[in-house]
């Protein structure tokens, strides 16, 4: 969304002529609608939303005698050095903010609290956590991490058996892809008709439930079911209304305050 935004207001992306996608149209969920930074769908649609949360090893924890954690603050508790947060500063201040029980809303948040993030963290660093991309994957597979900041999707359809994803306790990040067609494309008729074809809900059934992300598509719970009946029950592609309420989005943020977050991070992290 944060990019999406960026790019819209810079003024790079092509209007979409919503005569040629009338799947997107009528399918695209209500609550991905009407966004300030394109209220009316003009230069975007959302391919696929995902939540960041939680992921660890249940047989790794359980053979070291530790909890499987059910809250941010109990991967505070573990070895720092079998924990990993996410290189997209976003997603792990948004999540660092939640665990000090401060709203990780941008119009709320202050430079303070982001400073309080990056001390709540120092002595995780200190003590040996790293900050990597969807490699916690490996990382999980050779005992490397034993629990981490993670995407949503990327355990459940490339984990190990003993890999889990939960929501914890104080909310999860919700965040949406988007697609845009860039400004002087050209061939902005054949991208608005891959737009078209996604929002099928049968094409989205079998997206959703390949990637294993959130489908944006109206109707795609229904039609998954003849693929997969256990994934239209899912939280991780179809999360409930008492799941959702929980969210944090943490995304649309100022200029000011995105460079002091990540120049918070890059002297956490060390780049």
């Amino acid at each position: 969304d944060w990019m999406a935004s960026q790019i819209i207001t810079s003024g790079w992306a092509e209007k979409i002529d919503q005569a040629n996608v009338p799947n997107a149209v009528a399918n695209l969920e209500d609550t991905l609608k009407s966004y300030p930074w394109d209220p009316n769908q003009d230069y975007h649609y959302p391919w696929q939303s995902g939540m960041t949360g939680i992921g660890y090893n249940a047989k790794t924890l359980a053979d070291n005698d530790i909890a499987e954690p059910t809250k941010l603050a109990d991967l505070w508790a573990m070895p720092a050095d079998k924990l990993t947060f996410l290189t997209e500063a976003r997603d792990t201040f948004g999540l660092g903010l939640a665990k000090l029980g401060i709203d990780p809303n941008p119009e709320t948040v202050t430079d303070a609290d982001l400073e309080a993030v990056a001390a709540d963290m120092q002595p995780l660093v200190d003590k040996g956590l790293r900050f990597t991309g969807n490699e916690y994957l490996q990382d999980f597979a050779q005992k490397k991490v034993w629990a981490a900041f993670v995407w949503s999707g990327d355990l459940a359809s490339s984990g190990g058996e003993d890999d889990r994803f939960v929501f914890p306790e104080e909310g999860a990040l919700i965040w949406t892809d988007n697609m845009l067609i860039p400004k002087g494309a050209a061939n902005k008729y054949t991208a608005e008709l891959m737009i078209n074809y996604v929002y099928d809900p049968k094409v989205a059934a079998q997206i959703a439930n390949y990637v294993y992300y959130v489908s944006p598509v109206k109707g795609a719970a229904e039609e998954i079911k003849a693929l997969d009946p256990e994934a239209a029950t899912n939280p991780l592609l179809f999360p409930d209304a008492e799941t959702a309420a929980t969210f944090h989005s943490f995304q649309a943020l100022s200029e000011e305050q995105e460079a002091v977050m990540n120049d918070l991070f890059a002297t956490l992290s060390g780049t």
